[in-house]
């Protein structure tokens, strides 16, 4: 049991020792991500600009079709209760 504690507390003294470290280096690295010239940050910010964009033009669709969308999930609704009527089953 013993030897159990002396490793638990030796990971504890390491992790630590290794989040002192951490907070040492974020001290040399100040510069906000969105303000380095890293071609990978410029993409992901690209890709999420991208990505809003898309899902407005989603919402914009759907809402312009909701009815459309209302009327075809009560006909996948019937379609459901109907085909477990066939198979003598009930829906939940």
């Amino acid at each position: 049991m013993s030897e159990l504690r002396s490793s638990y507390e030796e990971a504890e003294k390491v992790s630590c020792l290794l989040e002192i470290k951490g907070l040492e280096i974020q001290e040399y690295f100040r510069i906000p991500i969105y303000q380095t010239n890293l071609s990978v940050v410029a993409n992901m910010r690209n890709a999420m600009s991208s990505l809003g964009a898309t899902n407005q033009k989603y919402r914009m669709l759907i809402s312009k079709n909701a009815d459309v969308l209302r009327i075809l999930g009560l006909e996948f609704q019937q379609l459901d209760q109907k085909t477990a009527e066939q198979m003598g089953t009930e829906m939940e």
